[in-house]
């Protein structure tokens, strides 16, 4: 029995020319019809939302730089937050404290310069930063040169209050340690702004914080 045999088609069958011919049309309208993306550096500039200066809080131990600045880095469309004890760490051999003397206060400024190179980055590719730092006269005159248009704010509270504070948290230092660092920055150097936050709740510290960040206006372009 043989096998029935196809009418004819007159009509001329597509070859894969035709065929590849006919896909980069669709892709080509399709492309036509996508918005353009935007480039990475005014992401985050959505809705008129200016470009935030780099923040950088300074204080005691237990006065809620951290916590507050990565509270107000995660507002943004485009936050980082860069704390500099996590800089410091990075020194595995050979490292020292800013009380042990010359070489603990080199170290502490090369930290904040370490801090401001990575912030200039992120502030490049267009996030706000929020910096965490204990801020000495030294390391001041790092983020002034190294970061600039920065803004620097001092968090104060008093010995009593911080003592508190830090026992509801882990803290690395001993009590000793703890005061001495206190003491060390009980007097800021020429901040910007030195916020009292005693009696504040971590909510309301952010809060204030934020005010004073808005206040300060807008970074250099």
């Amino acid at each position: 029995m043989t096998r029935d045999t196809p009418p004819f088609d007159p009509r001329p069958r597509a070859g894969w020319a035709d065929v590849a011919k006919g896909v980069c049309i669709i892709l080509v309208v399709l492309a036509s019809r996508s918005p353009a993306r935007k480039p990475l550096a005014s992401v985050g500039r959505e809705e008129g939302r200016k470009r935030m200066r780099p923040l950088v809080l300074s204080g005691g131990p237990a006065v809620g730089k951290s916590t507050c600045g990565r509270r107000l880095a995660e507002e943004h469309i485009r936050g980082a937050f860069i704390d500099a004890d996590d800089i410091r760490q990075l020194v595995v051999a050979g490292d020292a404290t800013l009380w042990s003397g010359a070489e603990g206060r080199e170290q502490h400024v090369l930290a904040a310069r370490n801090v401001a190179s990575l912030a200039r980055n992120f502030v490049a590719a267009g996030f706000a930063v929020t910096i965490a730092d204990v801020v000495t006269a030294e390391a001041l005159a790092a983020y002034r040169a190294d970061l600039p248009g920065c803004l620097v704010v001092h968090l104060a509270v008093p010995l009593e209050e911080a003592r508190v504070r830090a026992a509801t948290r882990t803290v690395y230092l001993t009590d000793d340690e703890f005061d001495l660092l206190h003491d060390l920055v009980s007097s800021p150097p020429e901040v910007d702004v030195v916020l009292d936050v005693t009696g504040f709740t971590i909510e309301e510290q952010t809060d204030a914080i934020r005010a004073a960040w808005a206040s300060a206006g807008p970074a250099a372009d």
